[in-house]
């Protein structure tokens, strides 16, 4: 029993020793040799595949080639594919030929990465290369287009030429009444007219019209700068060429523009040009002038001058008044309509202020000679008529008496002798002739004209 006993033991372990070494085979599980395959099978299967990622990696090399061939910049480029990943090598001469390179190889069908390992060629020769080819091709070009350039050239002068002759007809000048402002701005609308009609017709011989946009664009945006830039010039310049069409002054008038007082010599189109009093020159925007407030001494030519001449406070006001204004009568250019007129103006505690006043023609007398001569004639006659003067005085009074007062003696009646000679008009005549010798400087530019229609 015991023997039996241990001869199963030894079975069992003998059992347990065949199955720890993989002799015996256990149900459900296959026997390894039936899983493996040969070692010529499987030799057989990776040489098969290594030739099929070489010829693909072969095929991704020629079409990267090909493409990067049709390149100027990047025929010299290297190409290296393994396994779907393209390599760059070489030299290239400009950045932008190193990131278009790198770009074709991305978009090659097949290509999974890039490795850029291009560099920048930094040689003169291939640094000027491009340069050079485009100059070449520029210069064929140019030679080319060169009958139409000369052809277009031709025609811009012709038609700037036709402008010119078209602006100087007479008839242009009928349409604008002859004004020699608008007939030169209406000539030269005309030429540029032409012009811009001509290079038109030119940059559509050489198809290049797209630059009409361009041109136009750009100077419509110079034109706004220039607008505010120039803003004061163009102001002046419209200014003037309203003032030439209303005419608000003629040559020579004397007036007075926002406090500046001179003869007018001269309108132009930046400025209009006085003459003072003094003889100085003076100049004036013309768009202060525009909007400024105007008094023309000139446009009537009557005009009147006054001045003031005190007498005693004890004086017959009427009759000194009477004296006065006689006086004004018999001098040579003051007219006898409107009369002569005198008036009391002031009281004051031992004098009263009388008031002449007289018109007079201002195309046969001068203003500042008669109205200077005017005052000498009424005090001679006031001292000849006994109407005294007020001087400074003082009352004194004494104990035993007051000191008479003693009245001065008449003088002689304003008989014409010592008068002054009115036809000289020095004031007058040396201001106008230099208001003519400014207009014969600028007679060219001068837009007044003596027989022009006034505002």
């Amino acid at each position: 029993m015991k023997e039996g006993l241990r001869r199963a033991a030894l079975a069992l372990l003998l059992l347990l020793l065949l199955l720890a070494a993989g002799l015996v085979p256990v149900h459900g599980q296959a026997a390894p040799e039936a899983s493996a395959l040969p070692a010529s099978e499987a030799g057989s299967s990776a040489a098969s595949e290594t030739a099929s990622v070489t010829q693909q990696d072969q095929r991704l090399v020629r079409e990267l080639l090909a493409r990067l061939s049709r390149i100027e910049g990047l025929r010299g480029v290297r190409v290296q594919v393994n396994a779907g990943v393209a390599t760059l090598h070489g030299e290239v001469p400009t950045e932008e030929d190193r990131q278009r390179a790198a770009k074709l190889a991305r978009d090659v069908k097949g290509i999974v990465e890039v490795d850029d390992q291009l560099r920048l060629d930094t040689s003169l020769s291939v640094r000027l290369r491009p340069t050079l080819v485009r100059v070449r091709s520029l210069a064929q070009q140019a030679v080319g287009a060169l009958p139409l350039f000369v052809l277009s050239v031709l025609l811009v002068w012709g038609m700037g030429w036709f402008g010119g002759w078209l602006g100087d007809r007479q008839v242009l000048r009928r349409l604008v009444g002859g004004h020699p402002f608008l007939v030169d701005l209406l000539r030269q609308t005309v030429r540029v007219a032409a012009v811009l009609l001509g290079l038109v017709i030119a940059l559509e011989l050489l198809d290049a019209t797209a630059l009409i946009g361009a041109v136009i664009g750009t100077a419509g945006v110079v034109g706004l700068a220039l607008g505010f830039a120039l803003r004061d010039v163009v102001e002046n310049y419209l200014a003037g060429l309203l003032l030439s069409l209303r005419q608000p002054f003629a040559p020579n008038d004397h007036v007075v523009i926002d406090g500046h007082e001179g003869r007018v010599a001269a309108l132009t189109t930046r400025s209009t040009t006085l003459i003072t009093l003094d003889g100085n020159h003076l100049r004036l925007p013309n768009s202060a002038v525009f909007k400024g407030v105007i008094l023309n001494y000139s446009r009537n030519p009557q005009r009147r001058f006054t001045f003031r001449i005190g007498i005693g406070g004890g004086e017959d006001l009427l009759r000194a008044r009477r004296i006065g204004v006689d006086a004004l009568r018999r001098l040579p250019g003051v007219l006898a309509d409107p009369a002569p007129l005198a008036l009391v103006m002031e009281l004051a505690e031992s004098s009263v202020t009388l008031e002449f006043s007289a018109w007079f023609d201002q195309r046969e007398a001068g203003f500042f000679q008669l109205r200077s001569e005017a005052i000498r004639v009424v005090k001679g006659a006031l001292d000849a008529g006994g109407v005294d003067l007020p001087e400074p005085t003082y009352r004194v009074q004494l104990s035993r008496g007051v000191a008479g007062s003693a009245r001065p003696a008449p003088g002689p009646a304003p008989d014409g002798e010592g008068a002054e000679d009115l036809d000289a008009l020095p004031v007058e005549r040396a201001v106008e002739r230099q208001v003519a010798q400014e207009q014969a400087l600028s007679a060219g530019s001068n837009l007044l004209k003596s027989d022009a229609p006034r505002e």
